[in-house]
């Protein structure tokens, strides 16, 4: 059997078995509807003159352009991304073809609707060296806000509205540490989380552009946008610099949200640890209801799921 047909195959075999571990029970209509679209995608927009020697080859630029113009099922395009996350997961697809697929497949992914998806380590390792292009208009504010919103995120897992609720009380120079805001509801959770030095530098600078060109007390909320405390919109505003800015989403797979950092920086630390440092997150999270926690450990195993059936390490 040669490679393009082993590939074929993987298709209607393969991928239904990972659909059935997905943190989603995907019904069978809908596993019908993706191999329907899957289908038609092989037999329309991969013809003999598309070489395939690599699993990326299924997806070149000119097969998914020519799928997306023919193709207009509301599953065609989950058809191809859940192959695609499949091709990753198990070792077939190499992160840096990954980003450029999932960026390829951007243009066609409806602006109203966005999957529950991660960040990969490659994503993480881009947000956390800190290096992005700025618009020329806000540029040096955006450039200390964007860093530390991350850092906050990464470190303390807070979401917007943990953010907006910060004051500088909330942070602690002498220690290098940052209040967890989860502690005024939830005793249980750890009530002070330790930032290490690059975290802590970012918080740092932005603390001492503030003191330099205002007095702030420490009752006043820690993070100001615009010259306006920091609300859900304007901080999803600033992070879409690195959506929205082709100089930093070409390096990106997906979009970034605070929500997805938080789940994929979860992820990533299961996957690390095979599992074990699941009760470090819930000491600063706590038991109350987590969305991003509960996706993150859902994933964690059905990856664990998957690397088992396919042996891999």
């Amino acid at each position: 059997m040669d490679f393009r047909q082993k590939l074929f195959e993987s298709v209607s075999n393969d991928f239904i078995n990972y659909l059935e571990m997905k943190e989603r029970s995907t019904s069978y209509e809908t596993k019908k509807r993706y191999l329907d679209d899957l289908n038609f995608y092989i037999q329309n927009c991969i013809n003999s003159k598309v070489l395939i020697e690599d699993y990326k080859d299924f997806f070149s630029k000119y097969s998914l352009k020519s799928y997306h113009k023919l193709r207009s099922s509301a599953t065609a395009r989950y058809a191809v991304t859940n192959l695609l996350d499949f091709y990753f997961i198990v070792g077939r697809i190499k992160p840096q073809d990954y980003i450029e697929i999932k960026n390829e497949l951007k243009q066609y992914q409806s602006k109203k609707q966005e999957p529950l998806d991660f960040l990969i380590k490659d994503d993480l390792n881009f947000l956390l060296d800190f290096n992005y292009q700025y618009s020329k208009r806000r540029a040096f504010e955006d450039s200390l806000l964007t860093p530390m919103i991350i850092s906050l995120s990464y470190s303390a897992l807070f979401e917007q509205n943990h953010l907006a609720k910060l004051k500088w009380s909330d942070f602690d120079i002498k220690l290098k540490r940052i209040r967890n805001i989860r502690f005024d509801t939830d005793p249980l959770v750890n009530e002070w989380i330790e930032l290490n030095e690059k975290f802590y530098e970012v918080c740092e600078k932005y603390y001492n552009y503030r003191i330099s060109n205002e007095i702030i007390e420490k009752s006043d909320n820690m993070i100001s946008i615009n010259g306006q405390s920091a609300d859900n919109l304007s901080i999803n505003k600033l992070l879409n610099v690195l959506n929205d800015n082709k100089s930093n989403s070409l390096f990106l797979s997906t979009r970034v949200n605070t929500q997805k950092i938080i789940r994929s920086r979860i992820l990533n630390d299961l996957l690390e640890t095979k599992g074990k440092g699941l009760i470090d997150f819930y000491k600063i999270i706590g038991f109350n209801k987590d969305t991003q926690i509960t996706s993150a450990t859902k994933e964690y195993i059905m990856r664990e799921n998957s690397k088992k059936a396919y042996q891999i390490n």
